[in-house]
């Protein structure tokens, strides 16, 4: 009974395999596979001709498929195979693949590379189970969005004996020409490269030896500019490895040369770097050394001890390594640093130190201990150079960093402590900054400082808070009034733009500022001695506003050419910005007045009250003890006399003087009501031109100027100088738009001439 069941079951298997060798080995069985698999094709799969069978091989005939995105085109692909029975090796044998006239249209978006786990080692003696005797491509095409992207004419790999072949490749990628060739060889299934050679526009890959029972595999590869092939990347690149011992305890060695490689952002370049490692594996563990230079002076240098490649599978196997860091000269770094936080700037300095890797591959513990000493760095868009810069910077166990330093800024010194986590998710700092009279020096500034602040980095922006005592201060700041300034319509054709950047797009502020002992201060007409204490705030995006109060000792406030004692002053910051405050200042100068009734002399104060803030002062007279009109306390400020006694040049610059003491564009409006309250068509102080007559010499004098238009052809000008004996008097007639006729008088010389003009439209 039992042999029955089992004759039966045997035959059964036997109907089942008769069956599946006539399915596998016909077309029709061929068919039914295509079209099983079109049901799980996500698309359209058209083809005109189908012949062969799946243990022969396979022809088709105007190929066609389409997806929502892609589409392929073949115009005929042949496949030739067999199956070794009994099983030998080699197993498979493809004797020929021939595709011609095939396009490719891609239509995607690039999406990020998913990761895959390797495993290990590789099974290099596939090759004993598979050979490939022919392939040949001819016209291949690959379009994206209609761009030509891939252009292969010609593409043949051929057998040229039993175990040797020949490979020759023409083609453009990306209109860059490709093009390659070399031999393959295999003994007893192990492949030898001879003189295999792939060329890429100027970069060109090579590659020579074999991999048999001691491998002896050299590679060459040079990119002469590696945005042919990462485009987001510059430089030059070259490569060069070995590998070397046998398939169970390979070794590698590789040495990698750059010079001017930028990152994907280009704002790092490093001028050259020179990467020398080595590599050994076997069966018990994997050892790793490397010597990674950048410019000769900066080394790096690690013994990094692996698991076996057999235990690669799971990357959770220990890692354990340990290295130096020997930067000799960190100046390299500044092509990266000067467009990041603040103009930063290395001068100098040395940074050494050791590190240690452990835990599992997949999550390894970086454990380190560096040291910068000497440094001196800048900060740019604060004129601010430190110096004598000493940081210690610890992590273990993959926690904070710790950092713990001390510097120099001038004359005094300072203390950095706190920590930092710059590889978080969302990397922070929160550090504390002390320190005792330390020194700021710039054009306009000299400022002694003892801070006691806290910083914290959070989301890339920087938050600095504590207490700033000021114990000495100078401010003087420059006076641009006499400089040129373009008008704003000028443009530059082709001007190169400099990157710029806001110091307070990534600051907040929160500061105390204390004025202890004395700071000077000389901004335009105020020079003072300054004491008080302010709040100062900020946040990211904004400048600082300010509040507080800064009272004036000793001051002095200059107006109308006279230097006046400020009896009281205050700068008054109610929110406003730290270089403009809010004004109130009282400054007088003592004069002396006879009175009428007793005719003896009498001591009286005139002076200014300022208001208004220090960017637009508002000015106004009053005298003490009161009674002296505004024109007499102005024209003692100016002429030290009283009005009555001023020249008729004097009280025109009194006017002038007037107009000007509302300041900006109220001096303007005062100007204006005049001259059109006396119908005239010029009134102003300026300069005019005569002809001295005891030197013969043309000089030019400050003069008040008075015009009047009689009509649209005459007009009349009369102008006095203010400081010498002269007044002018010009008659101008307008014959045409070419031609003026002039007349001038003067209390010196008379004249007559006749000018030719050119009216531009532009």
């Amino acid at each position: 009974m039992i042999k029955k069941i089992i004759i039966r079951f045997l035959g059964f298997i036997g109907l089942i395999c008769c069956l599946s060798y006539f399915i596998l080995a016909t077309e029709v069985g061929l068919s039914l596979l295509v079209d099983l698999g079109r049901l799980f094709v996500p698309g359209q799969l058209t083809f005109n001709q189908l012949k062969g069978s799946l243990l022969s091989g396979i022809c088709f005939q105007d190929l066609y498929y389409k997806n929502q995105e892609n589409s392929l085109t073949i115009q005929s692909f042949k496949s030739r195979w067999q199956l070794q029975t009994p099983l030998t090796r080699p197993l498979l044998v493809i004797g020929t693949v021939e595709i011609t006239n095939a396009a490719i249209k891609l239509a995607f978006n690039p999406r990020p590379r998913e990761r895959h786990e390797w495993s290990f080692p590789m099974l290099w003696r596939f090759f004993q189970y598979l050979r490939l005797n022919h392939v040949q491509l001819t016209q291949i095409q690959v379009f994206h969005r209609q761009e030509l992207l891939v252009d292969i004419p010609h593409f043949n790999f051929g057998q040229t004996g039993i175990n040797d072949y020949a490979m020759l490749l023409q083609g453009n990628v990306n209109h860059q020409p490709l093009w390659g060739r070399g031999k393959l060889y295999f003994k007893e299934g192990y492949p030898s490269f001879d003189k295999v050679e792939l060329h890429y526009g100027k970069s060109s890959l090579s590659l020579q030896g074999k991999l048999a029972e001691q491998w002896n595999l050299q590679t060459h590869l040079t990119i002469p500019q590696l945005k042919t092939i990462l485009p987001e990347a510059k430089g030059f690149l070259s490569l060069q490895s070995k590998l070397s011992g046998t398939p169970e305890h390979p070794q590698l060695a590789v040495e990698v040369e750059t010079h001017q490689l930028q990152l994907a952002d280009h704002s790092f370049t490093l001028p050259k770097l020179a990467i020398h490692a080595n590599a050994s594996f076997n069966s018990a563990n994997s050892l790793l050394n490397f010597k990674v230079d950048f410019d000769s002076n900066n080394k790096i240098v690690a013994h990094i001890k692996l698991p076996s490649l057999k235990a690669f599978s799971a990357f959770s196997q220990p890692v354990q390594g340990t290295g130096t860091v020997s930067f000799l000269d960190l100046t390299a770094f500044n092509a990266w640093l000067l467009d990041r936080s603040f103009g930063l700037s290395i001068r100098q300095g040395k940074l050494t130190g050791s590190f240690q890797i452990k835990g599992p591959l997949n999550h390894p513990i970086l454990n380190y201990d560096f040291l910068l000493a000497g440094g001196a760095i800048s900060l740019n868009e604060l004129s601010m150079r430190i110096s004598d810069l000493y940081l210690r910077a610890q992590q273990n166990e993959g926690q904070e960093i710790k950092l713990d330093g001390h510097f120099k800024l001038g004359q005094g010194s300072g203390q950095l402590q706190g920590t930092m986590n710059p590889m978080a998710k969302h990397p922070y700092a929160r550090l504390s900054l002390t320190g005792d009279n330390l020194v700021y020096n710039t054009d306009e500034y000299q400022v002694t400082a003892s801070p006691h602040l806290q910083l914290n980095l959070s989301n890339k922006t920087l938050y600095i808070e504590g207490d700033l005592m000021i114990p000495t201060a100078s401010i003087h700041r420059q006076d641009w009034s006499t400089g040129v300034v373009l008008p704003s319509e000028l443009v530059f054709v082709d001007e190169q733009k400099s990157p710029s950047t806001n110091l307070y797009d990534k600051l907040a502020l929160k500061i105390k500022l204390v004025i202890a002992n004395k700071v000077d201060i000389q901004y335009e007409n105020l020079k003072a001695q300054l004491k008080g204490g302010l709040f100062i705030t900020s946040t990211p995006g904004n400048s600082p506003i300010v509040t507080g109060v800064l009272y004036t000792l000793n001051g002095r406030y200059r107006a109308y050419g006279r230097q006046l004692d400020i009896q009281k002053g205050r700068l008054i910051y109610a929110g406003n910005l730290l270089t403009n405050p809010g004004l109130d200042i009282r400054a007088t100068q003592k004069i002396k007045t006879i009175d009428s009734n007793n005719l003896f002399d009498v001591s009286q104060s005139v002076g200014v009250l300022v208001r208004g803030t220090l960017n637009k002062p508002v000015v106004s007279l009053f005298s003490d003890p009161p009674g002296l009109t505004q024109g007499d306390i102005l024209s003692y400020l100016i002429l030290n006399r009283p009005q009555s006694g001023a020249s008729e040049g004097a009280s025109l610059a009194l006017l002038s003087a007037a107009t000007s003491m509302v300041g900006g564009e109220d001096a303007e409006g005062l100007t204006d009501q005049l001259q059109n309250k006396l119908h005239l068509s010029d009134l102003s102080i300026g300069t005019s031109e005569y002809v001295n007559p005891s030197t013969g010499l043309p000089q030019q004098s400050t003069t008040a100027n008075v015009g009047k238009n009689f009509g649209s052809k005459i007009s009349l000008h009369y102008s006095i100088a203010l400081f010498d004996p002269v007044s002018i008097i010009r008659i101008r007639y307008k014959i045409n738009n070419y031609f003026v006729l002039q007349s001038e008088t003067s209390s010196l010389e008379n004249a007559g001439d006749l000018l030719y003009q050119i009216e531009s439209l532009d």
